[in-house]
């Protein structure tokens, strides 16, 4: 039997919880491998100046625990790293 891959394929966000859809001609996010995470490209956009750490103190949490120092820019916002195709993520212990 052959998989269904007419299904979307679904991923959530790690800065907004937001589903996203990656395929089907519809590529709504990124896996950021320097953070471990997927980003949806609402975030991304929105946030093309760096993210402020004050707004997402999840993420400043995830990277201290991974022991991924954040780099700060010039602005003290965390700049977004290159990102690919996303990946199935299992929750992160410990984080809200």
């Amino acid at each position: 039997m052959v998989a269904n891959d007419n299904k979307p394929r679904l991923y959530e966000c790690f800065l907004c919880g937001r589903q996203f859809q990656f395929g089907q001609y519809v590529y709504d996010g990124q896996y950021i491998p320097d953070w471990r995470v997927n980003i949806c490209n609402t975030c991304r956009f929105s946030n093309m100046n760096g993210i402020d750490p004050t707004q997402h103190p999840r993420l400043l949490q995830l990277l201290n625990k991974e022991g991924l120092p954040p780099r700060l820019n010039r602005n003290g916002l965390l700049d977004i790293p290159r990102g690919e195709a996303p990946r199935k993520i299992t929750n992160k212990e410990g984080l809200p």
